[in-house]
Order: structure tokens, then sequence, then C-alpha cells
């Protein structure tokens, strides 16, 4: 028992034994002079005000500061997660999957829209190992890597050095309203925002 829960039992104990001193005075099993059962009742209504006063305090911290577990949040999309490059019409669907020893792996794919909907395949993404969400974490940190694509050195010609080649990246993903976080590889210039919301098909 550590210190917290000690001083718990012997609160509660008081709590307890003042209240049984109480309804003993009240029906007559113990003589107690009227001013000191006024006093006694005083006491408990104030320990009862307290109490309840802060389990309520508690319950609000827990409601206000209660977060999805990031890996369930991670897991849980049908569809997966869309990265979206808004200014350069870019989407990535990422999916998270279970993977041994309650680890998770990441693969995903980034691709342009076109005016007639057509998809044009630009980057694919994966986890390099599986990674570990510890419970109650607030951010998780995924070593990964991108491949570009032939189109993609189309579509954006700073690219072109990077077709067909393993560039390692770190994503770096808390939760948020979505999740949100970096992309960054040895090129400062090519760094990218993320912000991933749930997909829809």
């Amino acid at each position: 028992m550590d210190v917290t829960q000690a001083v718990i039992w012997i609160f509660l104990a008081i709590f307890l034994l003042t209240a049984l001193i109480e309804l003993a005075a009240l029906v007559g099993l113990v003589k107690l002079e009227s001013v000191y059962r006024k006093r006694l009742f005083t006491l408990l209504i104030t320990q009862v005000i307290t109490c309840v006063i802060g389990f309520g305090v508690q319950e609000i911290r827990q409601i206000v500061s209660a977060k999805t577990d990031l890996r369930t949040a991670l897991l849980s999309p049908k569809w997966g997660w869309d990265w979206q490059y808004a200014e350069k019409n870019w989407r990535a669907r990422f999916h998270f999957k279970p993977a041994d020893k309650g680890k998770v792996t990441m693969d995903g794919e980034t691709y342009v829209v076109n005016a007639t909907g057509d998809k044009r395949l630009l980057i694919r993404w994966s986890s390099t190992e599986p990674f570990d969400v510890p419970a109650h974490a607030e951010t998780v940190t995924i070593k990964a890597q991108r491949i570009v694509t032939d189109d993609a050195a189309t579509v954006d010609p700073t690219l072109s050095d990077e077709v067909g080649k393993k560039v390692a990246v770190v994503i770096t993903i808390n939760p948020q309203m979505a999740l949100e976080g970096s992309a960054i590889s040895n090129d400062p210039a090519k760094t990218w925002g993320v912000m991933m919301t749930h997909a829809y098909p």
C-alpha cells in the first residue's frame, strides 16, 4: 500500500468513526452534551460535502482529460487515414496494422487526382520496422521510408533525383482533432507537415 492509499484509508476510517459516534449519540447509545453533538454533526456534514466535492472534481478532471488510446485510434478506421497535400491536390492513404508482440506497422500511398478523377501513384510509404505505441502515449514516432515513382517526377520535378530510391523518413504523429505531425527527410526543403484524418470510401 502506497502513501496515497494509506492516507485515503485513514481519512475513510475517521469519517466512518465520526459517523458512527454521531449516529450512536442521536439514538441515545452514547451520551453527549448538546453542544458537542451539534459540533459533531457539523463536522460530519462538512466531511460529506468535502468528499462529494473531491470526488466530483476528480470525475470532471477524468472526463476533461480522457483521450482515446493512440494505438486503438491508429488501428480503428476501416478505410485507414488520409494525409492531404491540399496545395498540390495530393492525397495519401495510410493503413496501420497490428504486428507481433503488440506492435504496429504502417504502409501507404500518395497519389494525385486530376480533374477527371484519375489517380496517379506518386509515393509508396512503409514503416521500416514494427513500432510500439505505449499505453497513454500522446505521440508516436515511426521510422519509415518513401519510394518516389516516375509519375511523381513528372508531376513534381523536384522529386526526380529520388525516383526509385528508398528515402528514410521519420513520421511523428499525435492525436488532436485529427493526427498531426511531420515527415522529415535529410533535405529540410522536402519536409512536409502532416495532418491525417479519418478516411472515407
